[in-house]
């Protein structure tokens, strides 16, 4: 068995209904200075199954990625694998619209060309005006094909959460305790405990975004 994932609610987050949360592409916090700033205050409440001592939170539903939003480009041409910069297999997408936007670091899917070998998903190592390189080394000359695009994510990624027991909606025995999160995404996370534990155990936890 394994404790059912749940999704996080939020509070005191610019008049946001707490039972919905932030969707994809809102601003990471409220305000701009301050003890709040660029952080999220959430709950959740897990039901123990009385074996599992972790539970997966989703930030929202577990396939929207909380405070990004997508940048969508049209890329158009692909260059074959070469070495570029000392790293093999570096395949340059190119096309017509600003890559500036993006960021090195981040995934891109590109999709829409001829040759299989030159959509997929695979992470941006450098960007130029028009440009992005990523490693691929199933990459095929092609272009230029206008049908294809590429899809990134930007915003603030997170830091880091910290979480603890909260005493509403609780009905866990005492003395079981929340060991912390990791596995953390702009998706979900996952949140360790001390003991297995049946009943309901409350959790709030503050969301802290690096930029």
């Amino acid at each position: 068995m394994a404790i059912a994932t749940v999704n996080a609610s939020y509070i005191g987050y610019g008049g946001l209904n707490p039972a919905l949360g932030p969707v994809q592409g809102q601003i990471a916090a409220g305000q701009d200075s301050g003890p709040l700033a660029k952080t999220l205050v959430a709950t959740a409440v897990v039901t123990g199954d009385s074996s599992s001592t972790s539970s997966t939170i989703n930030l929202i539903d577990g396939i929207q990625k909380i405070a990004q939003y997508p940048v969508t480009i049209p890329f158009t041409n692909v260059t074959a694998p070469a070495t570029i910069g000392g790293v093999a297999n570096q395949a340059v997408y190119s096309g017509i619209g600003a890559t500036t936007q993006l960021a090195v670091g981040a995934s891109i899917v590109f999709s829409g060309f001829s040759n299989g070998g030159n959509n997929g998903t695979f992470t941006i190592n450098v960007i130029s005006t028009n440009s992005v390189t990523v490693t691929n080394a199933s990459s095929v000359l092609e272009g230029p094909n206008y049908s294809a695009q590429g899809i990134s994510y930007k915003g603030p990624v997170i830091a880091a959460i910290d979480i603890s027991r909260s005493s509403v909606n609780d009905t866990a025995a005492a003395g079981i305790g929340v060991v912390g999160a990791h596995g953390i995404s702009n998706t979900s996370f996952t949140v360790d405990y001390s003991a297995t534990f049946s009943g309901t155990m409350g959790l709030v936890f503050v969301i802290y975004f690096a930029s």
